[in-house]
């Protein structure tokens, strides 16, 4: 199954390698990797194997009444700003960050000394699907407990090292349970510099699977491994060498291959579509079709964890 539907603006963003930690001045708020236990009121930082994936986080807030934090420290110093924030809680069993009595309603980013990230956008919903608008006052934005929070800023971002994610409550109360958090990125975002080529664009459907087997008798029988997944192929010409070097730059942020990363289609609209892919191939070429112009074709696989 495939479709072809030429997506207006690409975005895309590559999640920058984390520490987590207490904040200082609060340490009441420890963080608990899912694979260990790092409490107390000295929490130090720590890297859970590469903070570019982990599958959960615990805050200690149970019965305590405070507005938890989580700072955080890029451990390779970024030579590129952080423009979006992600938090996706998606594939959290118990996803939730909640108590009988409080309740975390809206997030906030700050950086370096306690300094307001501003955002300009901030969508919600379901990974690999349509997300809507969130809500947005004065650069803090509502939770999703069980779903998926994009967070935006304007241009290239900040080059900044130190960052921190303040919790705010629906009220004053205290935490009866601990909070749960799943997959934090804090990401650089690349808005491509134009739409891919007309009729480039393609999506399509893999039951890769799937394994059908068939019995000395004939008859056929099938076990699913894991749910389909989609794929995305499309095709950029005409790329001056300042936006193949761009192209260069993200690419080198994942490694290739080594790091997934979110892809967003239709990202300037109020719905855009979002998806956490992987590139497919090991090699990205690109083509001089004419005198400093070039083409890039590149495909993408959806992530399923």
């Amino acid at each position: 199954m495939a479709t072809s539907i030429d997506p207006t603006q690409i975005s895309m963003y590559a999640s920058l390698n984390l520490a987590y930690g207490s904040k200082s001045t609060n340490p009441s708020s420890s963080i608990v990797p899912a694979t260990g236990s790092y409490g107390g009121t000295t929490a130090p930082h720590f890297d859970l194997v590469d903070g570019r994936s982990n599958p959960q986080l615990t805050i200690g807030i149970d019965a305590l009444n405070i507005d938890p934090e989580i700072e955080m420290d890029l451990l390779d110093f970024p030579s590129v700003g952080v423009n979006s924030v992600i938090i996706d809680n998606h594939n959290l069993e118990t996803a939730h960050v909640k108590g009988n009595d409080a309740k975390v309603m809206r997030v906030e980013v700050e950086y370096g000394s306690s300094k307001l990230m501003h955002l300009d956008t901030a969508y919600e919903g379901n990974r690999s699907g349509s997300l809507s608008a969130a809500t947005m006052a004065s650069s803090k934005v509502s939770f999703k407990e069980d779903g998926f929070s994009v967070m935006n800023a304007t241009g290239s971002g900040l080059v900044q090292k130190e960052w921190l994610l303040d919790f705010d409550r629906s009220n004053s109360q205290v935490y009866t349970e601990n909070a749960l958090i799943g997959e934090i990125g804090m990401c650089h975002r690349f808005d491509t510099p134009f739409n891919p080529d007309v009729n480039t664009w393609n999506e399509s459907i893999e039951y890769d699977g799937v394994n059908v087997q068939e019995a000395i008798g004939g008859n056929q029988f099938a076990t699913e491994l894991h749910k389909s997944r989609r794929i995305f192929s499309m095709t950029w010409s005409r790329l001056l060498l300042s936006q193949r070097q761009e192209f260069e730059d993200f690419f080198d942020l994942l490694g290739g291959q080594k790091w997934p990363f979110w892809i967003s289609f239709n990202s300037d609209s109020t719905t855009p579509r979002f998806y956490k892919v992987r590139l497919i191939s090991d090699t990205v070429k690109f083509s001089e079709k004419a005198p400093r112009a070039y083409e890039l074709r590149f495909a993408v696989k959806e992530e399923l964890g």
